[in-house]
């Protein structure tokens, strides 16, 4: 049996990211630079699991060459678990979690409590009829 795993990079534009004009010491070129993250995702048979190694670079507008900055290494990132295994199982966590805390919930487990609490005390109201009936009957013998 084969296990297929692997690292697949994602990258992405980073809305109202940096941009700059700079030379790139590559290809020599006067071009934008723009602000990118890049982003390690963890793969088992071709599905995405999680994501790890998230990092900002800036990209040569001109060659698309990538550079770590001194600007961007202090940016804290969080990896983006958006469309992972991991992410899926935590959003439908969180979804369950809030369904949960709902008054839709917290009203019909009060109706069960007060219905479960009704029945118990008609529950003990017949035991103690027929326990009644039967020291009465057994008086009788």
């Amino acid at each position: 049996m084969f296990i297929i795993f692997g690292d697949k990079h994602r990258t992405e534009p980073v809305p109202d990211g940096i941009e700059q004009v700079r030379t790139c010491s590559k290809c020599g070129t006067r071009a934008t630079f723009r602000e990118r993250r890049i982003s390690k995702q963890f793969r088992l048979y071709f599905l995405e699991m999680f994501t790890h190694g998230t990092h900002h670079v800036l990209e040569c507008g001109a060659c698309g060459t990538t550079f770590v900055t001194d600007e961007l290494r202090a940016k804290a990132v969080d990896n983006d678990q958006d469309g992972t295994i991991y992410g899926h199982l935590r959003g439908a966590a969180a979804k369950a979690e809030a369904f949960a805390r709902s008054d839709e919930v917290t009203d019909a487990l009060e109706r069960g409590k007060s219905e479960a609490t009704r029945a118990l005390g008609l529950a003990k109201d017949r035991v103690g009829g027929l326990m009644a009936g039967l020291l009465t009957d057994e008086a009788k013998d």
